[in-house]
């Protein structure tokens, strides 16, 4: 019974250590990380949105954890780069 437990218990855990959305591990840090930052702001910092584009700032609005990264983002460049009129979204820390 307790073997059974244990296989139950390390499938769950298989399970949730797989990321559907990008088919990758959660445990490996691949390069695939990187290409969600295509946009580069003024000051360097890297976003996965522009939100000065309508179907980026949809898709940000659907993406809790890119607002999640940016409410809690303590970077200063992230303002500087809104105060030039650049507002990214999804900022890489």
């Amino acid at each position: 019974m307790k073997k059974l437990v244990f296989l139950v218990l390390c499938g769950y855990v298989g399970l949730f250590a797989f990321d559907f959305n990008n088919g990758s591990n959660l445990f490996q840090n691949d390069d695939r990380d990187e290409d969600r930052y295509k946009y580069r702001g003024y000051s360097g910092h890297k976003y996965q949105y522009d939100l000065n584009d309508p179907v980026d700032r949809q898709e940000y609005r659907n993406d809790p954890f890119a607002q999640m990264q940016d409410s809690i983002n303590p970077d200063p460049e992230v303002q500087l780069d809104r105060a030039m009129g650049q507002f990214g979204g999804g900022t890489k820390w």
